[in-house]
Order: C-alpha cells, then structure tokens, then sequence
C-alpha cells in the first residue's frame, strides 16, 4: 500500500496524478523508495490490531525510514467481567465443535443401550473437565490483556 500527497491510500499500484503530472502505475515497481517519496509518495503499512477484543479509537502516522506507520490507538472493547464471559463462552463453544462428533454414541446408547467405548467416554469426560480448569483459570485473572491473551486448550481426541 502506498500514502499519496492528497492523504489517500492505495492498495495497489495505478496511474496517479501528482501536480499537473501524470505517472504510470509502473512508478510503484521500478522507482526507489527515495524517489518515490520525492514525489510525497510513501509506502504505508498499518500496524494490525486484535479487534475482536479492542475498538480503534484513533491512528497515528508517523514517517519511518521513508515509510508511513500507521498505528492504532485502542481500548478495550469489555470490561474484565465481559471478558471473562467471553472468554469462557469460547471455552464452551470449543467443547462443543469437539464433543458433537461423538454424539451419536451418547444417542445411541440412550435409544438402543449400547455402551460408549471407553476411550470415547474418557475423551468426553476430559473435555468436560478441561472446561471447568478452563472457567477456573479465567475467573481468577484480572487483567484484560492476560485474559485476551489466554490460550484456551482442550484435549484432542486420539482414539
């Protein structure tokens, strides 16, 4: 991406009109980045942030090296309690997607009243048990951005 002199970003390279006069869009590929920024033309990268949990409330660009640096100020999108809900819902969720192929043997063990195989039963009881450590773990961390950083594991089945 690319910074022109109006303030607008591109994505990719296209003809640009600078002053009165008009470059090819082959500029982006042959030209130095010092002749580009002659022009007032500016590779430009944003840095990225987590926005599943925090909100933009700003950018900041600042010249690096020839380069526009583009970078976010943000808060926080929950509070602490909101992101434990989240965070433990996820958890659930998770248990879910990994539990449900296995339902049918807890259906047909209640319909016909054919047992589950052991290491079924056990994969399911540790899934269980995982999520219970897992809504343990998150309530006792305070701090929003170990919460957001907490890595949610569960027991992958191996049968």
């Amino acid at each position: 991406m690319w910074k022109l002199p109006d303030g607008s970003v591109i994505s990719k390279p296209k003809r640009v009109t600078i002053g009165n006069v008009e470059y090819g869009p082959e500029m982006f590929y042959t030209w130095t980045i010092q002749e580009m920024n002659a022009l007032g033309i500016y590779p430009y990268r944003e840095v990225q942030y987590n926005g599943e949990y925090y909100t933009s409330t700003g950018v900041t660009e600042e010249v690096v090296a020839g380069e526009v640096i583009a970078t976010h100020s943000t808060e926080p999108t929950y509070t602490v309690s909101g992101i434990r809900e989240v965070r433990k819902a996820q958890a659930k969720m998770m248990a879910w997607d990994t539990l449900h192929p296995f339902d049918w043997y807890v259906i047909r063990k209640y319909e016909v009243d054919l047992p589950l195989p052991q290491d079924v039963s056990d994969y399911r009881a540790a899934v269980r048990t995982a999520v219970v450590n897992v809504e343990s773990a998150v309530n006792a961390i305070n701090d929003y951005a170990e919460l957001v950083a907490y890595n949610i594991s569960l027991p992958t089945y191996s049968g």
